[in-house]
């Protein structure tokens, strides 16, 4: 049975309906691949210890990642690209930081912002560990045609849409404000 609204595609456009057999089958392959997501294994020795040290966790590993992968950035931006609020960005950065992985400097351009990048004593290791949790989706990707890449990155926007539509009410997330 198609779910209610499966036929409009937003925009006017009309698509086919979803059987539940359909979802079914997402509803398995997703949690199969979040599984292999962290089926990558933990960073190498160095980074561990740093991380362990520092008590930090998946949520500094993953602004980790965005700041190894797009380059240095000011702590807003780090806060827009991870959807977390500037003060949970900010306390991250200074854990990171601490811990010897990020490392801050004043914005030159303006001095009120801060810029944070890897740290270049552990660029490589962050380097190394980044390429090891890309790796597959490189793989994958070069599996697939352009259009495919193009159609699986729409659709994986859409489903993030939906999720975040479904999410928890502001109210209800202490400490995290969308305005």
């Amino acid at each position: 049975m198609p779910s209610p609204g499966a036929e409009s595609g937003g925009a006017g456009r009309r698509r086919d309906p979803v059987s539940d057999a359909e979802i079914a089958a997402f509803g398995r392959a997703i949690p199969e691949f979040i599984h292999a997501l962290k089926a990558a294994g933990p960073p190498a020795a160095p980074l561990r210890e740093r991380l362990m040290s520092g008590a930090l966790g998946p949520r500094h590993v993953n602004a980790l990642h965005v700041v190894a992968v797009d380059g240095p950035m000011n702590v807003s931006a780090l806060a827009a690209r991870l959807d977390v609020a500037l003060p949970t960005a900010s306390l991250m950065v200074g854990e990171l930081s601490r811990s010897g992985l990020l490392q801050r400097a004043e914005d030159p351009d303006d001095h009120r912002r801060t810029i944070v990048r890897v740290a270049p004593e552990v660029e490589e290791a962050v380097r190394d560990f980044v390429q090891r949790r890309l790796d597959p989706l490189r793989r994958a990707l070069a599996r697939l045609s352009a259009g495919e890449r193009r159609a699986l990155l729409a659709g994986l926007r859409v489903l993030g849409e939906e999720w975040q539509a479904t999410a928890a009410p502001q109210g209800d997330c202490p400490g995290k404000s969308r305005t």
